[in-house]
């Protein structure tokens, strides 16, 4: 009776010190297995890398979670193009940035805090190129794009602020990236700021029609959430089909076409970083070389009608161009006839504010007029979320918002970007003080049945 009651009490001790070992290990710094994907949306029909062109991925609220193949969520309201999309979504065929399964830090739990490794994310595809069947404008997309996430205090037009990726719980108010947030959840317009912004047309920033909002709201006490920047090299260009009367000539003329180039189609050396998640108001400003009109194009195989994906594949794409366009002659009296002048789209530049990362919902709205004086308003909302254990392992969805003015077209436009994290344990090895503990009870065991044989050998 005595050997059973000293078992039992071994027992004990022992369940008692794996019970401690456990909370230390839930406390204590450890490294986790973490593979994900970092999907890049500019506006509903645009994805950045475009990874297979968009394609439709449910109407009605009804399609795939959020963050699994990059399906942002409900998106009402009217696209750029005029059309009424409802709650219709769209998502990048072959997905977005991938990281390459790896280690990271975690600390604590319930929930964990973590650290994502420096260009943990990455992608260098070469040259995409794919049409827009559904969009009135944009003929084609094309891109030379090269992808790492997230940056370090070393890469251009990061700071110490937000290059060390850390997402731990109450971020609004512990990441430094996050300094002039007031609140986890607010409404915020460009040039009124925040937490307050009544509604998108409130939003001046000082240009007429500088229209835009993003609401965060984050229902979960740990408010969990932080900051990171995607790093982006070279870039690409829009091919725009353009009706001829906008620039004077009468109506009925095939359509023009003009190429216009953003960032750096011929640099894959300098990487900058992207506005979204890049901190709370983060504000980055790129420019749009001037773009010829030439008078005509011609395109391969078209493509069907508004299907997604572009079908036949690499349908519709551009083969060649006419001669660039000259203004109409416009004759005026007393004063000869006016020279034709080339004719090209002026330049410009987007101003672009981004947000930090949250598991909570995201919504950012445009309104205003597109660049041919049509009505154009957008929404794009998302919603993150937590499924990690309290040790940190499982998935973890974040969403950022973003809004963009162009300062002389006067356009407006939305984004949304969302990164999903799985996070498992690695096969486990175990420390010395482990490893020790194990023999102990090993031998205890030993003991034991040896002596139950004994005392059997006697009887």
């Amino acid at each position: 009776m005595k050997f059973m009651n000293g078992l039992n009490g071994l027992k004990v001790a022992a369940l008692a010190a794996a019970a401690v070992l456990t909370v230390a290990v839930g406390a204590q710094a450890r490294t986790l297995n973490m593979s994900g994907e970092w999907f890049q949306n500019r506006g509903q029909l645009v994805d950045i890398p475009i990874n297979g062109g968009v394609v439709y991925c449910g109407f009605g609220g009804v399609g795939e979670p959020i963050g699994i193949g990059g399906c942002l969520g409900n998106k009402p309201g009217v696209n750029a193009t005029g059309m009424a999309v409802g709650q219709v979504m769209f998502k990048a065929a072959n997905g977005g940035v991938p990281a390459a399964p790896q280690a990271a830090n975690v600390t604590g739990g319930a929930p964990a805090t973590f650290t994502v490794p420096p260009h943990a994310f990455a992608q260098n595809a070469g040259k995409q190129v794919v049409a827009l069947p559904i969009n009135q404008t944009v003929q084609q997309l094309a891109t030379t794009m090269v992808f790492r996430a997230p940056g370090t205090s070393m890469s251009s037009g990061l700071s110490s602020l937000n290059w060390n990726a850390k997402f731990e719980a109450n971020a609004h108010s512990q990441d430094s990236g996050q300094a002039a947030r007031l609140a986890k959840s607010f409404a915020w317009c460009p040039g009124v700021g925040g937490p307050a912004c009544a509604a998108p047309n409130l939003a001046t920033g000082g240009v007429a029609g500088y229209n835009g909002q993003i609401t965060y709201k984050n229902s979960n006490p740990n408010a969990f959430g932080g900051t990171m920047a995607m790093m982006s090299a070279s870039g690409g260009y829009v091919s725009l089909a353009l009706d001829k009367t906008a620039f004077g000539y009468p109506p009925g003329l095939p359509l023009a076409m003009a190429n216009q180039i953003f960032g750096d189609p011929l640099n894959t050396t300098i990487f900058r970083p992207q506005w979204m998640g890049l901190g709370y108001a983060a504000t980055r400003t790129n420019a749009f070389a001037p773009a010829p009109v030439y008078n005509s194009f011609a395109i391969n195989t078209p493509c069907v009608p508004n299907a997604l994906p572009p079908t036949p594949v690499s349908c519709s794409h551009i083969t060649t161009h006419g001669p660039q366009m000259t203004f109409p002659t416009i004759p005026t009296p007393g004063a000869g006839t006016i020279m034709n002048f080339p004719l090209s789209l002026p330049g410009d530049s987007n101003i672009n504010f981004g947000f930090p990362w949250t598991t909570g919902t995201v919504t950012a709205i445009h309104t205003g007029i597109t660049g041919m004086g049509a009505a154009s308003s957008e929404t794009l909302s998302a919603m993150g979320y937590d499924n990690r254990t309290g040790a940190g392992n499982g998935r973890i969805v974040m969403v950022s918002g973003g809004v963009t003015h162009r300062m002389l077209s006067g356009k407006n436009f939305t984004a949304l970007d969302a990164v999903r994290l799985d996070f498992t344990s690695p096969v486990p090895a175990m420390s010395a003080p482990a490893i020790g503990a194990v023999v102990t009870l090993m031998l205890l065991a030993g003991g034991y049945m040896a002596r139950r044989t004994f005392a059997g050998s006697q009887s």
